[in-house]
């Protein structure tokens, strides 16, 4: 797969913790990157407040883990709860997609649960095969997380706790770097690993700004929920992956290129 991004400049808009492996995977196929982050990542407010949910892991019945961040952020309301990734790794743990995987495999931690397509929908459904009603589960999510897993196990009678471990919020120095970017013709392809970046750099240009951007840069999403994003935002030219991964997100790029 070396060389499918030869000659094509894409903006790397992952979160700045995020962003050093996606411009490595970038290099690796012949491409060249700039990094402009378009959301910023942080342990939130209201984790202290919430350190009672972990001195219950025991009680769980399984601990939902939607995305890396999830599992890095929990691992640190863990530490400052005076407790250990042993503690975790005690509870079978269900996850979405191969990354997430890798991050808690990396700490010791063994997947018990996780569906084909990743995504919150299959993820639920996953869960609902193995899990019987009056099922307790532990889902620390972001502040922004959808609310669809959750509703989902609810309806099928399985008890989800899910506090919020990590805020998200726009980098507003990444947009404008990016912004600059893009009209100055310095970059063929933008793409967006989440609704809330869609959100925070369309929210920096104007009617104009946005039509131009349309005809110059190819516009990727890494999934359905953040193409439902672009929509909103009326974009409707744009090409989505069809693995919900970064490997999947360069596949999508050069095969639109192609």
């Amino acid at each position: 797969m070396a060389g499918l991004l030869e000659g094509v400049t894409v903006a790397n808009t992952r979160a700045a913790h995020q962003a050093a492996q996606f411009s490595a995977l970038i290099r690796e196929h012949g491409g060249s990157t700039f990094e402009a982050p378009l959301i910023k990542v942080f342990l939130s407010e209201d984790v202290r407040e919430e350190s009672n949910v972990f001195s219950r892991l025991h009680s769980f019945d399984a601990i939902i883990f939607t995305s890396t961040n999830a599992v890095a952020f929990t691992l640190e309301a863990l530490e400052e709860a005076g407790l250990s990734v042993q503690d975790l790794a005690r509870v079978p743990v269900a996850c979405v997609g191969t990354k997430t995987e890798a991050a808690l495999t990396e700490h010791g931690i063994s997947v018990s649960y996780m569906p084909d397509r990743f995504d919150a929908e299959n993820l639920a459904a996953e869960l609902i095969r193995h899990l019987s009603k009056g099922s307790c589960v532990l889902y620390p999510r972001s502040r922004m997380a959808r609310t669809v897993l959750k509703d989902t196990l609810t309806a099928r009678g399985i008890y989800v706790e899910d506090p919020v471990i990590y805020d998200t919020g726009p980098d507003d120095q990444g947009a404008m770097r990016l912004k600059k970017a893009v009209l100055a013709r310095q970059t063929d392809v933008i793409p967006f690993f989440s609704p809330s970046a869609v959100r925070a750099f369309f929210s920096h240009l104007s009617m104009e700004e946005r039509e131009q951007i349309s005809r110059t840069c190819l516009i990727a999403a890494i999934g359905p929920v953040t193409e439902q994003a672009l929509r909103q935002e009326r974009v409707t030219h744009y090409t989505v992956a069809r693995r919900y991964t970064a490997e999947g997100m360069i596949e999508a790029v050069a095969d639109a290129l192609s």
